[in-house]
């Protein structure tokens, strides 16, 4: 029996703090999503599970990627420890996602989400990708990342701080462009937003 399922990639634009990662998690739990795991070169954070939140490589892997065009897009951050970071999805990745049956959600910035709309659009397959802005007032935000690091050292909030002038850069022009604007302010939002996306 051949399986007409046209199945999306539903990709999550938000600035820091905004509950994304949340959010992405919540839809994998509760509506049977699959994450669309994207490359880094960061370092793993405590918890951080390689192939789950993202695909950890070396630095070097990673600019072998770009050098060898296998990304869709890739992004990287200076971080104020002085280190770069870089980030990408590869095409791989979402071709293997667009053969599956079921939703993929993965987390983009701007610039990020513009590439793939490009890549979606050029392989005829624009509709099968749904935009989705996760707005945070800005002081809750602030308040979520406090938290979240704990007690910090300087290098830690200047990290905050860069992180946060990063948003204004490449983040926040994304909610005239997506398809779908939502507010995350508190947990009655988050459950609000799955029931929003889990019917697409």
């Amino acid at each position: 029996m051949i399986n007409n399922i046209q199945n999306k990639i539903i990709s999550l634009v938000a600035p820091s703090s905004a509950g994304k990662d949340h959010i992405q998690t919540l839809l994998t739990l509760k509506c049977n999503y699959k994450r669309l795991v994207s490359y880094t070169s960061r370092p793993k954070r405590i918890g951080e599970v390689d192939g789950i939140e993202y695909n950890f490589v070396s630095d070097e892997e990673m600019k072998q990627m770009i050098a060898n065009n296998q990304l869709i897009e890739y992004r990287e951050y200076k971080v104020a420890s002085g280190d770069t970071w870089y980030y990408g999805i590869a095409k791989k990745t979402i071709e293997e996602a667009l053969a599956d049956n079921v939703n993929y959600v993965v987390i983009v910035d701007f610039k990020g989400l513009k590439t793939l709309n490009d890549y979606m659009t050029s392989t005829d397959r624009k509709e099968r990708l749904c935009s989705v802005y996760i707005n945070t007032k800005a002081q809750i935000r602030l308040l979520r990342s406090l938290s979240r690091e704990g007690d910090m050292n300087d290098l830690q909030v200047n990290e905050v701080i860069r992180r946060f002038n990063d948003d204004v850069l490449n983040v926040v022009g994304a909610i005239d462009f997506c398809d779908i604007v939502v507010e995350n302010n508190n947990y009655e939002d988050s459950k609000r937003i799955i029931e929003r996306l889990k019917g697409i």
